[in-house]
């Protein structure tokens, strides 16, 4: 067999230049394709179609991919997503025959370049109701341009919790962005290995069912301020169970309190929170006045993106805070924890009797008192809007003075 191109990828390249995903599938060394992809990427991202390609150009101007995703492994093969923008299709249809010649120079002699299925069952299930998860975060990198990682150690704990019961052979869904596929348990860890060697991001894997209970765990690895998130949750998690759940995520994550620059456990009206990014989505920000959650990241050794049942906080937080800190409990590294409230005030009920619009029912709790109260309390670690400017700057600009 040699290196074919299936036809329907070029079909879609035409009809969503705007969402092209470019997977090796069927190679023999999944490894080595995914090292010729890599260099197929600087080839794709230098096309380029002229400026008398597109209306609104000028001589000089450039007109090929917006972005191109770094190289993330899938269940048949690596693959990228590319952003083909206002390229030329003539142009954009060469694209697999440069994938070809980076594989047969790499010794690659079989596979098939294709488009990867965004079909399964893991987006559908985030509109589950009910759900709590844990997100760790490594220290914000002091170095200008130096990127975190957060460890794959925290991702084997979190997957090892997640997938309590379940035997190696089981099957389990995971996703890289909007791909979805299959996977068996015991293939788990070696599919985030992949995920951090190529510094992917919102890779997730889910175990369970989506009409009763699910178990997740997710990494992103390609972010300022990477971070694992892992939870529980489903239609038929009680009450009981939520709060079960806490203490759970809870113990999972003391043990790496002293490498954490921040850890906290939120509880979801629903499930979308297992499928979280790098930044979280907060009530804080969406309609508080707070700094964006984007803003927050990079410095989240200092600030906290809003106020949650339970956090695990540092230094940085603690000398924002004045050095102290009501209520909260020593951890080893200088890092404290600190439980606000019982859970049950936390629980958020996704009810339409409650509330009819559907973002607010991510955030409002069972007792509001309960977060404005922490609000106040973590006011020193919690900006408004703009109040970060210029913050990332200096601390990069103080180690550079260094």
């Amino acid at each position: 067999m040699a290196i074919k191109v299936d036809r329907a990828l070029l079909s879609r390249m035409k009809e969503d230049p705007g969402s092209i995903v470019i997977q090796v599938q069927d190679a023999p060394d999944p490894v080595m394709a995914a090292d010729a992809l890599e260099r197929a990427r600087g080839e794709i991202g230098a096309l380029d179609g002229g400026w008398q390609s597109a209306y609104g150009l000028s001589p000089g101007d450039r007109n090929g991919p917006k972005s191109i995703s770094p190289v993330m492994p899938a269940g048949s093969g690596p693959l990228v997503i590319i952003d083909g923008g206002g390229t030329p299709y003539e142009l954009l249809r060469t694209i697999p025959d440069i994938v070809v010649r980076h594989l047969e120079a790499a010794g690659v002699d079989r596979a098939r370049i294709a488009t990867a299925t965004k079909a399964g069952p893991m987006y559908e299930f985030a509109e589950a109701p009910r759900g709590v998860t844990l997100t760790l975060y490594p220290p914000a990198p002091h170095v200008h341009r130096q990127w975190a990682q957060a460890p794959l150690e925290w991702v084997e704990a979190a997957w090892d919790w997640a997938s309590s019961g379940l035997q190696p052979d089981d099957t389990v869904w995971a996703a890289i962005v909007s791909t979805q596929f299959q996977l068996t348990v015991g293939g788990v860890v070696g599919f985030f290995e992949q995920c951090r060697r190529r510094r992917a991001s919102r890779c997730h894997v889910m175990a369970g069912d989506p009409q009763t209970r699910v178990r997740s765990t997710g990494a992103n690895f390609y972010s300022e301020a990477p971070n694992v998130i892992v939870g529980a949750g489903g239609p038929s998690t009680t009450d009981a169970e939520l709060v079960e759940l806490v203490e759970q995520l809870k113990d999972l994550a003391r043990p790496f309190a002293a490498d954490l620059g921040l850890a906290f456990i939120s509880i979801h009206a629903t499930c979308s929170g297992l499928l979280g990014g790098p930044d979280p989505m907060t009530e804080w920000d969406t309609w508080l006045g707070g700094e964006q959650s984007g803003s927050i990241t990079p410095l989240c050794d200092e600030f906290v993106f809003d106020a949650y049942p339970w956090q695990i906080l540092g230094p940085g937080h603690l000398a924002r805070l004045g050095g102290r800190l009501p209520g909260a409990r020593p951890l080893a590294g200088g890092r404290v924890e600190l439980a606000i409230g019982d859970p049950l005030a936390w629980i958020v009920d996704p009810s339409e009797s409650q509330c009819t619009d559907p973002r607010t029912r991510l955030f409002r709790s069972r007792d509001p008192d309960v977060p404005r109260s922490a609000r106040e309390l973590l006011s020193g670690c919690l900006p408004r809007r703009g109040d970060t400017s210029g913050l990332m700057a200096a601390r990069y600009a103080e180690h550079q003075e260094e």
